[in-house]
Formats: structure tokens, sequence, C-alpha cells
């Protein structure tokens, strides 16, 4: 089978391996759609053996089960868990002592524990199926269960990659008033088509000080100004990971202004329902997905997503 190689420096490579074993207890899809995610940026500039692919759409290939059938799209959860302990059966998988997170889905096949798989709505298309059940639509499902908005309420959306702009697209489906903060033109305009109110450049722009801020770029400079540019008593929910030590007036921020800040890691089945729920209510996600092109040609997306000059990039393998 054809699976995307990481080469470092933004490259990849399309070589052929083994067709991954199916034990029991696990299910053999052929993807139809990937996704690269925001989280992939540091594997493609470095390299990987393999890929970092999380995301992904396909058919059940074997076997058929009292819950899925061959030839049933479905698509699949990222997560592993040991599925016995008090977390995993909460529905909290992301919280498994053992948790870790699978990859290489950017692949015609991967074989998945029965508990990846994740039912889709009836004719549901793969770019879709992707959407629903990856970062996209996840990470903002359950970052609206830790820090409801309500409706006419001011969220600020810091950071306008893939994630970020399903924030802007699940908080405006479900009322807010989303302004959204930096990013290039092309994500800029996207923020617009998906609900934003407008696009700052800078958090010294804003008129007032939102009571909830969504970080979303990962970056320190940018935690400490969404921070900085929340209302007293508000909240700041990071969704991206940021590996540089943050020094922080914590007495400040915590203390004196009462802020929560709080962050979300993924999504869990305990979100799932919720998550269906918006993907079939009309919620605009759709147009997250600005390239759509094969796995032989994914280079050249792959470097417009590295330049920041994308959406979400979905690859095509079937």
């Amino acid at each position: 089978m054809k699976t995307l190689i990481y080469k470092g420096k933004g490259q990849v490579e399309l070589q052929d391996v083994p067709k991954p074993d199916c034990p029991p207890g696990y299910a053999l899809i052929q993807i139809e759609a990937s996704a690269i995610c925001g989280s992939e940026r540091q594997a493609l500039i470095h390299g990987y053996p393999g890929n970092t692919g999380h995301e992904a759409c396909g058919i059940v290939v074997s076997p058929t089960t009292p819950s899925f059938e061959r030839g049933q799209r479905v698509g699949l959860y990222a997560i592993q868990s040991c599925r016995k302990c008090t977390r995993c059966r909460s529905g909290q998988e992301i919280h498994c002592p053992t948790a870790s997170v699978s990859s290489d889905w950017h692949s015609e096949f991967v074989a998945l524990p029965l508990a990846a798989l994740r039912r889709l709505p009836p004719g549901t298309p793969p770019d879709i199926g992707v959407l629903i059940t990856g970062d996209t639509l996840g990470l903002p499902t359950r970052a609206l269960s830790r820090a409801p908005s309500s409706p006419g309420e001011t969220v600020l959306v810091v950071g306008l990659g893939p994630t970020g702009l399903g924030h802007i697209a699940l908080r405006a489906h479900s009322g807010a008033n989303v302004i959204a903060l930096g990013g290039p033109e092309i994500r800029q305009r996207l923020a617009l088509k998906l609900g934003a109110s407008e696009v700052l450049r800078s958090p010294q722009h804003l008129r007032s000080k939102p009571s909830l801020v969504i970080e979303c770029s990962g970056r320190a400079e940018q935690i400490i100004d969404a921070l900085e540019s929340v209302a007293d008593g508000g909240t700041v929910i990071e969704s991206a990971g940021c590996s540089t030590e943050l020094r922080l007036p914590s007495s400040d921020h915590f203390v004196r202004r009462e802020i929560t800040h709080t962050g979300v890691f993924y999504y869990a089945s305990e979100n799932y329902d919720e998550m269906l729920r918006i993907a079939t209510s009309g919620a605009p996600i759709r147009p997250i997905c600005t390239h759509y092109v094969t796995a032989q040609r994914a280079q050249q997306s792959i470097d417009d997503f590295l330049d920041r000059q994308t959406g979400k990039v979905i690859l095509q393998w079937s």
C-alpha cells in the first residue's frame, strides 16, 4: 500500500509499505480522505519515521461486527486507551493513564481497535467525515462544553489555523459575536466567511475586553496577549500546544483579576453526540477545507500549508 513519509524540511514522499495486519479486536480501514493537522507542522519540518496523520475517514474492509459492517464509511478516533479505567468508562479516554495518539493515517489502509471507529450520519461524504471526527470539530466542541458562550457574547479567537477557524465557525453558529485576531489574508477571509464579525491585527485594536478568549496559535507571546486581553473575571482557553515556558505575574491575572485559564486536548467520547448534533445542524464547517489533492500531489498543498496559505488540507486516497 501507499503511505506518506515525512522526510524533513517540509518534504514528503509517497512510499510502498506492507498493508497492516488486522488482529482480533481490530478493524482494517481503507482510507478515503485524511487531513493535515496544524500539530503536524514540526514533524513535517524536522522529519518523522512515517507520518503523524491522525484525522481520517474511510471504509470498513473487515471484519463485520454488531456495530459496523463491511463497506460502511466511518470516522476515526485518534486516542487509544485501556477502555477499562474509570476515565475510559466515563467517556473521557483522553485522561486515561495509558492514553496515546495513533498516527500514520496518511495511508491507503490503517488497522485500528474497533473502539476507534466512529459512526457517521447517513450520506456523510469523506471530507466532512474527517472534519466531524477530527480536531476541526472535536476541539471546538469540547471547548464549548468547558467554556460555554451565550448568544451575543463577544468571543475573541487568537490564531487562525484550521482549529481556530473551527472555533470561529462553532461559536458564531451558536450565536456568539466572534472577533478573530491575526492570521494571513487567506485565513482572515475564511474567518469572516465562517461568521467572525471582524478581524483585528492586534489586541490593542479591541474596543472592549471580551469575556472569553480562545488561544489557538500555541505561541507563548500570544498566550500572554490572550491573558492580558480578556476581561476581569473572564476565561482564557488554550486550544493549541505550547512548548515554551511562560513566566506570568500569576497573582495579577488569577487572583486580583480572577481570570480562569484552562485548555482542551482533542475530544472524548462524551463529546461525540454533541459533535454529531452540531455537524447536522448547519454549522458551516466545509468552507474550512480549502485544498483537496490526491496523495500523489500532496507536496504543493503541504508547501502552502507550511506557508500558512491554506485552511484545512484534505488528502484524497480513493
